[in-house]
C-alpha cells in the first residue's frame, strides 16, 4: 500500500451561493466519504484555504484504484468535485499517527467482535489483557476472561462497534473513535452514541483498552 496526495476541486455543478452542508447529495456525499475514513482508505482530508480546493491523504494500493473508489462518490458523478491532482506521497515524519500496523490490528479486532469470532478476536490480545467490563464496571483480566465476559454479554445484548478515527494521545495509546450501536436480542436499539476507545498496544498485541466519553 503507498500514501497519495490528491487535490480535489469544486466542480460545475458547485452552487457557489450555498454553504458546503446544503449542496446537493450533502448526505449522500459525507456518508460515503465517512466510511472510506472509517475503512482507513481515506487517511486525513478536508478544506483547503477558503474551502475552493479539498487535500486528502490516501491509503491505496495503486492510482487507479484510488480513482476508481473516488469516482463512487456521489459528488463526482453529480459534478460537484472533480480530481485536479493525485501525487505519492512519502511519509518521513508523523508525530501524531496510530501506525498503520496498530490500525491494522485494531480493524481485525472490530472486525472479529462485530462477526462473533472470539478466537480471531483474542488473537488480537495479549494473554494477560486488561479489558474494560462495560455491564458491571472494572476489568476483566486474560483472554479467557475476555472470552467469558463476551458470551455472557451476547446472551443479553448485540452490541456493534464501528471505528471511525484513529489518533495517537500525548501518552502513545491509539485512540479511536467508535460508533457504538446496541440492539436487544429483538432488534430493538437500545443505545446508539459515539465513544472512545483508548489502547495500549504491546509487542503488536492489545495490552489495555479504557472506554471514554466521545471527546
Amino acid at each position: 500500500m503507498s500514501y497519495f496526495a490528491v487535490r480535489r476541486a469544486r466542480g460545475p455543478a458547485w452552487n457557489a451561493a450555498a454553504p458546503l452542508r446544503e449542496q446537493a447529495l450533502w448526505t449522500e456525499h459525507a456518508t460515503f466519504m465517512n466510511a472510506l475514513a472509517a475503512e482507513g482508505f481515506v487517511v486525513l482530508g478536508g478544506p483547503l484555504g477558503a474551502g475552493d480546493e479539498v487535500l486528502l491523504i490516501v491509503e491505496a494500493s495503486g492510482e487507479d484504484v484510488l480513482r476508481a473508489r473516488l469516482a463512487g462518490d456521489p459528488w463526482s458523478a453529480a459534478g460537484l468535485l472533480k480530481i485536479v491532482s493525485v501525487e505519492p506521497w512519502t511519509i518521513l515524519l508523523d508525530g501524531r499517527s496510530a501506525a498503520p500496523r496498530h490500525r491494522d490490528l485494531l480493524r481485525r479486532a472490530y472486525d472479529a467482535f462485530n462477526a462473533r469470532d472470539l478466537d480471531r478476536a483474542l488473537s488480537t490480545m495479549h494473554p494477560d489483557v486488561e479489558w474494560p467490563n462495560g455491564m458491571q464496571g472494572g476489568y476483566v483480566h486474560g483472554r479467557d476472561a475476555v472470552r467469558d465476559y463476551w458470551t455472557r454479554q451476547w446472551h443479553l445484548i448485540d452490541p456493534r462497534v464501528d471505528p471511525q478515527r484513529f489518533t495517537v494521545d500525548a501518552a502513545g495509546r491509539v485512540v479511536v473513535e467508535v460508533r457504538q450501536v446496541v440492539r436487544d436480542l429483538s432488534g430493538t436499539i437500545l443505545k446508539d452514541q459515539v465513544v472512545r476507545h483508548v489502547y495500549d498496544i504491546e509487542d503488536g498485541v492489545i495490552r489495555r483498552m479504557e472506554i471514554l466519553p466521545a471527546a
